[in-house]
């Protein structure tokens, strides 16, 4: 199975992309959501298929802002099921927790 390429060479591209979605300040956040809100977030397969892009997912979020935190689901190993079929159905494969409020662009 071929790899990920180096967060090196996506950190551009992923920046390129932040920058078209989220443009600037989220004013509407950054008035209504407190400073210390924290939210927590599961990726979950909820078919039969093939998981794949895992690796990718922590790059982009240490790219979208550096308070993203990427949890493995206790007892789940992301180098076993990455690119392979599973059968599972309504499985969880990711947690992302960070503050509500997204920082600005720099």
């Amino acid at each position: 199975m071929e790899s990920f390429p180096a967060y090196e060479k996506l950190r551009e591209l992923i920046r390129l992309a932040r920058e078209e979605d989220l443009g600037g300040d989220d004013v509407t956040s950054r008035l209504i959501v407190p400073e210390e809100t924290v939210g927590v977030g599961t990726l979950v397969q909820k078919e039969v298929g093939i998981v794949c892009g895992l690796p990718i997912v922590e790059m982009i979020c240490r790219t979208y802002d550096e308070r993203l935190r990427v949890e493995q689901i206790p007892g789940f190993h992301m180098e076993i099921i990455e690119g392979r079929m599973s059968d599972a159905r309504l499985t969880p494969l990711l947690r992302v927790a960070r503050p509500l409020r997204f920082a600005a662009l720099g």
